[in-house]
């Protein structure tokens, strides 16, 4: 630390470089503090997932959102995942960022961006009618503003699909799905810099990665962040989805979220063709990396 100091001084100079140092500080203090608020309203809903029913239409306050949504499980995961593990965190010099929310659900993500950036201007995709009706009302009655909902799917190609909806946050695009969704390409949504793309939509991430390829609209997208499906009795295509952010120019990272959520990959391993597990992978432009 000590080093890195002294070598941005010599680089910088003694002013510039505590001007810097503070505002680092500063931000990380911020940080910290938000963290208790968060851990509070953690254990809160792990313990009603003990003495609640699982599904059931309820309205809680978190944070200071006020958050309606059906599933309790879901609601948990979504937390833990998203407000007190931050996996979508991501930084930003301008306060306006632009971000692309491709399977928002009930709207915990809209609220993390929100909660992150509070002026960030935001499309969120949802196809889900009953996901939907939670996602508008968690935007409208907080006064969120900045919004815009695109009542869809994300796919490689545009029209109608079979969706099979569980009631929780695992919907997916399925061929024995009861009912039908549009989808669109999100090719076609973007015409100018995005700072940040957020996919998790259960299993069609290569495929929103093939559009945005064929398109050349990742030369658009600063940083990005999927979740990587691996579903039981179904092909793996992990190689991929990473051959095309190397071809793209990104730099990523992957994380198993933790054994919560990822029970198949706690040590020692079991692999079969049943066996199913999510990544995470986060991507960045290696061009708007500091160089340290």
């Amino acid at each position: 630390m000590i080093k890195v100091f002294m070598k941005n001084v010599k680089a910088q100079g003694l002013t510039a470089t505590l001007k810097k140092t503070a505002a680092f500080v500063l931000k990380k203090m911020k940080m910290n503090a938000r963290k208790f608020p968060v851990l509070y309203y953690y254990w809160k809903i792990k313990i009603l997932m003990v003495f609640l029913p699982r599904s059931k239409n309820r309205t809680m306050r978190v944070l200071k959102f006020t958050v309606h949504y059906n599933d309790l499980r879901s609601l948990f995961m979504e937390f833990k995942d998203i407000f007190k593990n931050q996996i979508y965190y991501f930084h930003c010099e301008n306060d306006s960022p632009v971000i692309i929310d491709g399977g928002g659900f009930i709207g915990i993500s809209v609220l993390y961006f929100k909660w992150l950036y509070p002026n960030a201007k935001i499309l969120v995709y949802e196809p889900n009618t009953r996901a939907l009706e939670f996602l508008e009302k968690n935007i409208s009655e907080n006064k969120l503003d900045r919004i815009e909902i695109h009542k869809a799917g994300l796919s490689s190609n545009s029209g109608t699909v079979a969706f099979s909806d569980d009631g929780t946050d695992g919907g997916k695009i399925s061929e024995r799905g009861s009912t039908s969704i549009r989808i669109e390409k999100l090719s076609g949504t973007i015409k100018g810099p995005v700072d940040y793309v957020k996919l998790n939509i259960e299993g069609s991430e290569l495929d929103v990665l093939k559009d945005l390829d064929a398109e050349q609209k990742f030369s658009y997208i600063r940083e990005l962040c999927f979740e990587w499906h691996s579903f039981s009795q179904s092909a793996q295509n992990l190689d991929e989805c990473l051959r095309i952010l190397k071809k793209n120019g990104y730099k990523y990272l992957i994380n198993h979220f933790d054994y919560v959520t990822n029970r198949a990959v706690r040590p020692p391993f079991h692999l079969e063709d049943a066996t199913q597990y999510y990544l995470i992978i986060y991507a960045k432009k290696t061009d708007t990396m500091a160089q340290k």
